[in-house]
């Protein structure tokens, strides 16, 4: 029987690095868990490793750490049971700050060679999330897809702090980050900024071209992106943003973050007038501050809307090469479902004319079916759907109209509706659900999918995705040449699967579909 295979090659900067091939991607190593940074303490800016450290192996065949945080079960019971291959995650605040890389075999050790790279953010409402630690997210067979495609890629996955590690912000700690002379809060963006630094530095020892790198990720590893396209350093060429921007997790002022902070203090038991009150939380057990996420009550967390860090504006769409933005259009919202249901539709109806004008709320209700007197669950159906609009397709669909609209840089549109196909799943035969792409595009679930249909779908998403990574046009560009209705968008679907379509053509084609009605105009 076939067993995984070390390989050792000579990085030209990084000296010797030892990776994993396994029988399924023999074209194809995997380096786990190498370090891109270190933080000199809890709640300062993380600062690059320049070399591989002294005291570190070099043998990246086993995954290292990941920040500290709740379990995430969402993903696992997306697919309907335990994921081949995952295993047991550990957990350090200190050293966390590791990527992964994927290369193709024959790129090792040629700076010449020049590959596109693609490097993945994950998601988890910057709260929780391990892509870089995950089989789910494992990158080795996409790499393995793109070679066989002929389009041969290098993926990195990179990890950054979480929840309060990562977007704790508070007058103290810009306070001491004046003094330090160093950037304010935002510490989770800023691990990012350095790990896409590293890849810069670094790729082109694994064979890759520092100046062609696509940046991709879902949620809020998609809004990061985003952040990061206002950066002063550029930092990849294109981008593509699933589900997720900075209108669904936006910045927030620093009164909304000081108040968060003074819970924190107060369920850590510190005096909020203690002059050392942060000293103190710097030492309080990171459980502690794991288990203050639900006992605060903050389970998404925001980052600081700071000036310094967006020295162009706030994020404008406009500094990047070439975009895919995509959602779910069906039912994003289906991820909040559960607390939706606390909602009732009284309140709903009353809290809804309460905030539009008289004309406006009428719309909206009757845009979405809501009426006085309608079935409980018909209700929270479609509360999900415009809950999930209103969060993350209206934003993405924004953001594509103002793109083809203004920019003269292209843009690629697509929707999804494929089904979730697991049985045992929660979300089974939920249509286009929140993260539904990480079950479809890293091919890492293919021996659990039903039907061929699928696994024909999840190769041509893993080759469309590498295409655009390669420099060719994915699919037919989004334009607006009347109207906003004549814009072309990819419509991924179980039935035809990747089918484009106008806006115009796909609104009146889901009026009748049984995934559900998708609904464009804001």
């Amino acid at each position: 029987m076939s067993t995984s295979q070390s390989q050792t090659f000579i990085h030209p900067l990084l000296g010797a690095l030892t990776g994993l091939t396994s029988p399924s991607t023999l074209y194809t190593v995997h380096f786990r868990s190498i370090p891109f940074a270190l933080i000199p303490a809890r709640f300062r800016q993380s600062t690059l490793f320049n070399h591989i450290p002294s005291s570190h192996n070099r043998d990246f065949t086993k995954y290292g750490t990941a920040c500290p945080s709740p379990p995430q079960t969402d993903q696992t019971e997306a697919s309907g049971g335990p994921i081949p291959g995952e295993e047991a995650k550990k957990f350090d605040e200190e050293s966390c700050l590791n990527l992964a890389i994927s290369a193709p075999r024959d790129s090792l050790g040629d700076v010449e060679r020049g590959l596109p790279v693609m490097v993945y953010v994950h998601g988890g409402g910057f709260t929780v999330g391990s892509a870089h630690v995950s089989a789910l997210h494992d990158t080795t067979r996409l790499v393995e897809l793109s070679i066989k495609a002929s389009h041969p890629v290098i993926i990195v996955s990179i990890h950054y702090h979480l929840h309060w590690l990562g977007f704790l912000a508070c007058q103290d700690l810009l306070d001491e980050a004046n003094s330090l002379n160093e950037p304010a809060a935002n510490f989770g963006l800023h691990d990012q900024h350095t790990a896409f630094l590293w890849i810069r530095r670094f790729v082109s020892g694994f064979g890759g071209n520092s100046n062609q790198i696509t940046a991709f990720g879902e949620s809020a590893g998609s809004g990061s992106i985003a952040f990061h396209m206002c950066s002063d350093v550029p930092l990849f060429n294109r981008a593509i943003l699933i589900s997720g921007l900075p209108a669904t997790v936006p910045p927030l002022d620093l009164k909304y973050k000081e108040a968060e902070y003074f819970s924190l203090l107060k369920y850590c038991a510190i005096d909020q007038n203690d002059p050392a009150r942060l000293e103190k939380l710097r030492k309080i057990p990171v459980e502690k501050l794991v288990d203050a996420i639900q006992g605060v009550g903050v389970f998404l967390h925001h980052t600081y809307r700071d000036e310094k860090f967006w020295p162009k504006g706030f994020p404008t769409y406009f500094t990047e090469d070439e975009l895919i933005a995509g959602c779910e259009w069906v039912n994003e919202g289906w991820l909040l479902a559960p607390g939706l249901k606390q909602v009732t539709l009284d309140k709903f109806i009353v809290s809804t004319h309460a905030t539009l004008s008289p004309s406006n709320a009428s719309k909206l209700l009757l845009a979405y079916g809501i009426q006085e007197g309608m079935e409980a669950n018909l209700f929270w159906n479609k509360l999900s759907y415009l809950t999930g609009d209103i969060m993350f397709s209206e934003p993405i669909h924004k953001l594509t109209g103002s793109f083809a609209s203004l920019s003269s840089k292209k843009v690629y549109h697509y929707t999804q509706t494929l089904r979730n196909p697991f049985q045992g799943s929660l979300l089974h035969q939920i249509p286009g659900h929140h993260f539904i792409e990480a079950l479809f595009l890293f091919q890492t679930l293919r021996e659990k999918y039903p039907s061929q249909r699928l696994k024909d779908i999840s190769e041509e998403y893993g080759k469309r995705w590498i295409s655009f990574a390669a420099g060719e046009e994915p699919w037919e560009e989004y334009r607006l040449h009347g109207g906003v209705g004549d814009g072309k968008i990819m419509v991924i679907n179980g039935r035809t699967g990747f089918e484009v379509r106008s806006r115009n053509d796909d609104e009146v084609e889901s009026k009748i579909s049984e995934e559900g009605e998708r609904r464009y105009a804001g």
